[in-house]
């Protein structure tokens, strides 16, 4: 029947009731107001480097492995800022983002570039 096993992708049902859908279509709808150029994109991620993949590929008969630290390291939070052409700039630190983090990144990191580009949008 070529049906294989697959690990199941959750979506919040929330995720497309129609205002979340309107909104994000208001939201690209703004968006076409800026070109690629004026707009700063503000991502976070968390990642320790602990956890791993629980899946890998290696030669028939053989195990998969991968090595990794016995104890688990602390948390380490990324916060970047690019443009269509560049990262602007980024900032590692250990633990979770917060407000206080947050607020630092955009005051003494994003601010100056805003205020020489200030058609740019966040």
């Amino acid at each position: 029947m070529n049906i294989t096993r697959k690990r199941l992708t959750r979506i919040p049902c929330e995720r497309n009731s129609q205002r979340f859908l309107d909104s994000r279509q208001a939201y690209a709808r703004e968006l076409m107001n800026y070109s690629d150029e004026q707009l700063v994109i503000l991502d976070e991620a968390g990642f320790n480097l602990h956890t791993s993949s629980n899946f890998g590929y290696s030669q028939k008969n053989t195990k998969a492995y991968a090595i990794f630290p016995a104890n688990k390291g602390k948390n380490i939070s990324l916060m970047a800022a690019i443009t269509c052409d560049t990262v602007l700039s980024f900032h590692l630190h250990d633990g979770a983002n917060n407000a206080e983090n947050f607020i630092a990144f955009i005051t003494t990191i994003l601010k100056p570039y805003f205020e020489d580009h200030p058609k740019s949008v966040l």
